[in-house]
């Protein structure tokens, strides 16, 4: 029986990666690429912002490099997972399109976060267990709103980078859980949609959005996806969550009290 690979792509904050691991989860083979921003004439120097056509084209092309220089057939690798930074945000409209995908580093939203936590800070913190605004999904939206009126309201999900682009391999819509509260999105309490507090903020509903957990079997790599990415249609796509919290529990952190 041939060998049974795992395929990762890890969505750092620097650059992109494309990982293939054997049964031990020892890495065989990997790539990486370094993320680049669209160019917006008058931009902050602090923008950053993907082009999602070119960004997930990028990906694709990353992943068959691999593979083919690997010389592992698809039919090899038995899932694939997607981890990624946290604080990376994927607006989307209702054909699932991206409106805006950004990283953690745009930090364009600094003013609108000052004015959330003016507001509602205290509340914020409580429900989400995050601040400062800036960092997080309510003060991304709120600078779409004011610098970009068109596009604000095209938007209906909220997600993040990693989600997006289990999106782009699976065509299903979700969130991983931990993913969402990096977000600013979740209730931590009950590890929930902060639905209330979202709309107080102006936030469009992300209610249909699934909530996943990490560890389960999401969908399949589709056909299109396939045709980009070299893997397989129909290869098990599994759900991961942040890279930092997914890089502690390859250190063995596990247990309450451990520090990595």
């Amino acid at each position: 029986m041939a060998e049974r690979y795992i395929a990762v792509i890890d969505a750092g904050s620097s650059r992109v990666r494309f990982i293939l691991l054997d049964q031990d989860g020892q890495v065989v083979a990997s790539g990486e690429m370094k993320w680049t921003y669209k160019q917006v004439d008058g931009a902050s120097p602090y923008a950053r912002e993907f082009d999602a056509a070119e960004t997930w084209l990028g990906i694709g092309r990353l992943m068959r490099s691999v593979l083919s220089e690997s010389l592992i057939a698809s039919n090899d690798v038995a899932a694939i997972s997607v981890t990624g930074q946290r604080q990376a945000i994927a607006f989307l409209d209702e054909a699932d399109d991206a409106v805006y995908v950004g990283p953690n580093l745009d930090l364009r939203a600094v003013f609108e976060g000052a004015a959330i936590d003016d507001q509602l800070g205290d509340r914020v913190y409580s429900t989400t267990g995050h601040s400062p605004s800036f960092l997080f999904a309510p003060a991304k939206a709120h600078w779409l709103r004011e610098h970009r009126p068109h596009d604000f309201p095209r938007i209906t999900s909220t997600v993040t980078l990693a989600d997006w682009i289990t999106l782009k391999v699976s065509g299903e819509l979700s969130s991983e859980t931990a993913l969402a509260g990096e977000a600013g999105l979740l209730d931590v309490s009950n590890k929930s949609w902060c639905t209330s507090l979202l709309s107080e903020l102006g936030m469009p509903n992300n209610a249909h959005v699934p909530l996943v957990h990490a560890g389960n079997v999401l969908g399949e790599v589709t056909e299109l996806a396939a045709a980009t990415t070299g893997l397989r249609a129909g290869t098990p796509v599994v759900v991961a969550g942040p890279d930092t919290q997914c890089g502690l529990l390859g250190m063995g952190m596990i247990s309450p009290g451990e520090t990595g």
